[in-house]
């Protein structure tokens, strides 16, 4: 059995909750928020044991194996560095880090402590991507390709509305 924490209390983290269910290997049992209030309401709905505001009580927190990071992208390379360096797994949201040189690092790290470290992303599971593999054995060779990914953000509405979130602050 595995005991994680999550870092965030959006509705991502609550997706991703959503689906551990479906894990027999996978126990949720604490929330980081930097608010206090917000992070008991959170593992509390989500039936977690504890809630941390400091992260280093909650990287060095021997109940736990392993961290899923939903933090602003601004935030993950410093959490994921902090918590590879104590020997815990890491799972993080895209994007995983702001450049290639933080992730070079913190790849590095996670050889160094023996630890996984992934990125939250599901494009290899999904149809789309196996319907590429597929054509590309019709038009091979392949000499270049381009992709591009755009999505509307569910919070821009609210942002064209004066709420900012943490998405849209510095």
């Amino acid at each position: 059995m595995i005991n994680f924490a999550t870092i965030g209390t959006n509705f991502v983290v609550d997706w991703f909750l959503e689906a551990v269910e479906q894990c027999d290997n996978l126990c949720y049992v604490a929330t980081y928020s930097r608010d206090k209030e917000k992070g008991e309401t959170f593992s509390k709905k989500h039936n977690g044991k504890m809630v941390f505001t400091d992260l280093n009580k909650l990287a060095k927190c021997d109940e736990i194996q392993a961290v899923y990071i939903a933090s602003p992208n601004s935030l993950h390379y410093e959490q994921a560095k902090l918590l590879i360096e104590n020997g815990k797994h890491v799972m993080i949201e895209k994007t995983i880090t702001s450049n290639q040189k933080e992730l070079e690092e913190l790849i590095n790290l996670a050889k160094k402590h023996n630890v996984v470290i992934m990125e939250a992303m599901r494009n290899v599971i999904d149809p789309g991507f196996f319907a590429i593999k597929e054509a590309i054995e019709l038009v091979k060779p392949v000499r270049r390709v381009s992709f591009q990914y755009c999505q509307y953000s569910s919070r821009y509405d609210k942002y064209k509305q004066g709420i900012f979130e943490n998405a849209f602050r510095k």
